[in-house]
């Protein structure tokens, strides 16, 4: 390869980064979303309803539970409807913006804490930890 070859690709790559930063934020979000929601604890499908996905703020005003139900019920329903809606939020990102993963039920803290009888707490850390190790693993400048 040339100099001149070489400039052109260097120069094309450089274009090319935000595009390729968006995707691997895309894909954390993407995944961090899935977890934090596969792992919250459900009883009537509530707090995993509220996990919501702002772009540019952490807004996430408190929503009735896409599927109610009574001791975990409708989990997979209200599962599948959090994270499809996510994901329509998530890949409308653009560069530069930022994704914000929030949940504003007002018990959601004592609910990971595992304060809360349903189950063992720590998703949100998980969630955290999973994401992470995606954004390690990611390849920002394809080959």
């Amino acid at each position: 390869m040339d100099l001149e070859s070489f400039v052109l690709k260097m120069l094309q790559r450089a274009d090319d980064l935000p595009k390729h930063v968006n995707q691997v934020k895309q894909e954390v979000a993407a995944v961090t979303l899935e977890t934090v929601a596969a792992f919250t604890p459900v009883d009537t499908s509530n707090a995993l309803s509220n996990w919501q996905v702002g772009l540019g703020s952490a807004s996430a005003p408190v929503i009735p539970p896409h599927s109610p139900g009574k001791r975990g019920s409708t989990r997979q329903e209200s599962l599948h409807a959090t994270i499809a809606a996510g994901t329509v939020a998530i890949k409308s990102s653009l560069p530069g913006q930022a994704i914000h993963i929030a949940n504003g039920v007002d018990y959601i803290k004592e609910l990971n804490d595992g304060t809360l009888s349903q189950a063992p707490g720590g998703f949100v850390e998980t969630a955290i930890l999973v994401g992470r190790q995606t954004l390690a693993t990611a390849k920002v400048i394809p080959d």
